[in-house]
């Protein structure tokens, strides 16, 4: 993820999606037994941990916005 501190929607929203796309290929390969289980695991909890992380600095960002 980006280190910018202001993150826009549109930032948000493509982050989102892109993370959400790893978590799917991930699984998708996975599946088909071309990622060794190991390593996909540690895929998935690193992209849960950004997603976590990133809706943290949205928030913290959005109750910033409203006290100025």
């Amino acid at each position: 993820m980006d280190t910018d501190n202001a993150l826009t929607p549109e930032r948000i929203s493509a982050e989102i999606l892109r993370l959400e796309a790893l978590r799917e290929t991930t699984v998708q390969q996975l599946a088909a037994h071309t990622l060794p289980a190991g390593k996909a695991v540690r895929r998935i909890v690193a992209v849960q941990h950004d997603l976590r992380a990133l809706r943290e600095r949205a928030m913290e960002q959005a109750a910033g916005n409203s006290v100025s």
